[in-house]
């Protein structure tokens, strides 16, 4: 489940302005379902002005959407529109590095990776530190996890996890654990990675965010079950699948039936394994 882990963290990066179309339930709706983005987009387009931080900020809910929804084809398209703008916005340039870098890779296209993955760190670095949000540095480490560059994303992220141990940003905070519980996967430290994803989870609960509550428990149950803890992860599973009902979320009820019948073929139970 690498890429599924490299594909949902987009967060808005603008402050909300007083407009009739609500932004906030706009951001809702593309962190937690790629596809109702793209249909609301349009009308939001519509009441926005080109160039405006508004509009910059759906420029980004669109790429966020077609990379998600792995429409190389509309996110080329994209790409070669922003490319073209003058004066993006810095996480808007930096995200657009970053994208593609990550197009050329999935085309097989590896001096284009490599000069992408240049520019990104390029343009990272001419920034003032003021001027880098905790935002744009989980994204950068986010894509240096897809680089396997994992100590860079060990340098980037624990000096970012300190100052901000304390801080009430829940969001952020939840951004953080995430992208750390994912690196220790990768480096093979999976108690560490548990820790983290259990604090993502608490955090995610503190910012209130339904979809993200629902996507760090799962981290929480795949890092029990990658323990060996499987009652404790098929549980865990199950409280999943709870909570995907509720909210009509058909990608965890998928996997978390997945597991829980992984679970219990482990478990010998097969009649009920079949079921899941």
């Amino acid at each position: 489940m690498r890429f599924y882990a490299f594909i949902f963290l987009f967060i808005s990066f603008f402050a909300m302005s007083p407009m009739a179309y609500s932004m906030a339930t706009l951001q809702e709706i593309c962190e937690s379902d790629h596809q109702a983005c793209l249909a609301e987009l349009p009308r939001a387009f519509k009441n926005s002005e080109k160039g405006s931080s508004n509009w910059y900020r759906l420029e980004l809910y669109r790429i966020d959407a077609y990379y998600g929804l792995i429409n190389t084809a509309e996110l080329g398209k994209a790409l070669d529109n922003l490319e073209s703008e003058p004066n993006l916005p810095a996480k808007l340039q930096l995200k657009l590095y970053i994208y593609r870098a990550k197009l050329a890779g999935y085309k097989g296209q590896t001096t284009d990776v490599a000069l992408y993955k240049q520019k990104a760190t390029d343009f990272l670095e001419t920034l003032k530190d003021n001027i880098k949000s905790p935002d744009m540095i989980i994204d950068y480490a986010n894509f240096q996890l897809y680089t396997k560059q994992y100590q860079h994303v060990i340098d980037n992220l624990l000096p970012l996890e300190k100052a901000f141990r304390h801080h009430k940003n829940s969001r952020i905070k939840y951004r953080i654990y995430t992208n750390l519980g994912n690196l220790y996967v990768y480096i093979g430290d999976l108690e560490t990675s548990l820790d983290n994803f259990q604090l993502a989870y608490e955090n995610a609960q503190l910012h209130g965010h339904e979809y993200n509550q629902t996507m760090a428990l799962y981290n929480v149950a795949r890092g029990l079950q990658k323990l060996g803890r499987l009652t404790q992860a098929k549980l865990k599973f199950i409280q999943i699948l709870s909570r995907a009902k509720q909210n009509n979320d058909n990608v965890h009820a998928s996997l978390s039936n997945y597991r829980v019948g992984e679970i219990l073929v482990i478990e010998q139970k097969y009649s009920e394994a079949q079921q899941y």
